[in-house]
């Protein structure tokens, strides 16, 4: 059975944030996990939560528009904006220099950036949501284009 394109741009952002080292991402998953130990940290989930669809052509094709979230968790240090802040800037250098997603997309940009704690800043976890759009078109089916 064929793969959704939904799966292979996880499976791509996912790949993508692999490459960032471990002192700066040790863990990256495609699921809406958040409930990492300690020595996992920092990691990212990578999930898409929904999408919209628009005919594209007369030949049953459809262009599709959905928001993919990579939602960052931190263990807390004293200055936990700014290591919040600093894996941002590594996750959001990494997607800048594949916006087509290895050929998946025709175009993804960073359109939301939400930040926040769990338990006190000093000694909670931080949290970044960045919520990429991304474009890509498949047949009516789902299948590649």
């Amino acid at each position: 059975m064929a793969e959704h394109k939904r799966k292979l741009i996880r499976q791509a952002v996912k790949a993508a944030l692999a490459t960032l080292p471990p002192a700066t991402l040790k863990t990256v998953e495609t699921s809406r996990r958040r409930d990492w130990q300690e020595e996992q940290l920092p990691a990212a989930a990578v999930y898409t939560p929904a999408e919209d669809s628009a005919r594209a052509s007369t030949q049953r094709q459809l262009q599709r528009q959905m928001p993919v979230v990579i939602d960052l968790q931190a263990e807390g240090t004293v200055e936990l904006d700014d290591t919040m802040d600093a894996l941002a800037l590594a996750v959001e250098g990494v997607m800048a220099a594949d916006p087509r997603l290895g050929g998946l997309a025709t175009d993804s940009w960073l359109s939301r950036t939400e930040t926040g704690f769990l338990g006190e800043a000093e000694t909670g976890r931080g949290l970044c949501k960045l919520t990429y759009t991304v474009v890509y078109f498949t047949r009516a089916d789902g299948t590649e284009v």
